[in-house]
């Protein structure tokens, strides 16, 4: 029996709404639409908090929680200096 293994591919767009308090649900459909698969954060140290009011630190608390059940598997790509 062969399996499929699912990638979904996101970026900042994909997790960060434009509104600060809506990331939350922006993110969550990524990593829904993801389970029981592979989520790829792509250029992930655009997510990187560089002020209280960057909108990446609530979709990166996000993921984050989300990482503590182990499904979806999250691959994180970017420049390491910069995460």
């Amino acid at each position: 029996m062969t399996t499929k293994l699912k990638l979904v591919e996101v970026q900042w767009p994909d997790l960060v709404d434009r509104y600060l308090g809506k990331n939350a649900v922006q993110s969550k459909v990524s990593i829904k639409q993801a389970n029981d698969g592979v989520l790829f954060v792509y250029k992930a140290h655009h997510l990187m908090v560089h002020s209280e009011k960057d909108y990446g630190k609530e979709a990166l608390d996000t993921l984050m929680l989300a990482m503590l059940g182990g499904d979806p598997v999250m691959i994180f790509a970017g420049y390491p200096a910069q995460m």
